[in-house]
């Protein structure tokens, strides 16, 4: 899944979920309260990014969800919610025993973008539904584009030496976190646009020299960024 469709799957998905806030109060669904709405849309979204790396437990368990919060509309309160948390579980386990996730990878991709070395001077890294950790050792570092939605994401910058400051680092981070381990000498203008999400430091120093320019957003999820 290229970077655009990404924007444009979340943009429109947003867009939907939104519409559905406001239809909800004339579909018959007036009793369903606006966080269920919500963190429906989120399920959706969460089940059909797992169909694209075929994440079997991606998959069953957002609709084992959205089946006991839609359960008095579909009739199916005989099966939640222990037993269709059950059935997602014991499916999940066997169709991972059926088809190894080593195996739906060679066949469908990575769920993951390491396209550049360790030492180029432009960087761009993607992970989605996995925990994924980098080491960037460029003599000329310049920037890096980072994405991680549903992920956990740790890059470590301290083999790295900017020649020219100030570096940027564009990061777009949802439901995921992110762990940038600097080297202390570096100095983080952060830029970021954060909505139910946050950027925190730790152990900064006085030092004003590199730059490193850190912008983007981050939408429920978390930066940390870890001078050493």
């Amino acid at each position: 899944m290229n970077r655009n469709f990404d924007r444009i799957f979340w943009g429109w998905l947003l867009v939907l979920g939104g519409v559905l806030v406001l239809l909800s109060r004339y579909t018959g669904f007036e009793d369903l309260n606006l966080f269920w709405l919500v963190l429906s849309v989120f399920l959706v979204a969460a089940l059909f990014k797992s169909l694209f790396v075929l994440d079997f437990t991606g998959i069953l368990f957002p609709l084992a969800f959205l089946v006991i919060i839609y359960d008095d509309y579909l009739n199916l309160t005989a099966i939640t919610p222990w037993p269709v948390l059950l059935a997602a579980l014991l499916g999940s386990i066997g169709l991972n025993m059926i088809f190894p996730k080593s195996k739906i990878r060679q066949k469908f991709g990575q769920s993951q973008d390491w396209s550049q070395p360790d030492h180029a001077s432009e960087i761009y890294l993607k992970a989605s539904f996995n925990s994924s950790v980098k080491t960037i050792s460029a003599p000329d570092f310049q920037g890096a584009q980072i994405e991680c939605s549903f992920a956990s994401l740790k890059i470590h910058f301290d083999q790295a030496r900017i020649q020219t400051s100030p570096a940027v680092i564009e990061v777009d981070v949802s439901f995921g976190g992110v762990e940038l381990y600097l080297p202390k000498a570096w100095h983080v203008i952060d830029k970021t646009v954060c909505t139910f999400g946050a950027v925190e430091q730790k152990n900064r120093s006085d030092s004003t020299y590199p730059e490193v320019v850190l912008e983007g957003r981050v939408s429920f999820g978390g930066i940390e960024i870890i001078y050493v």
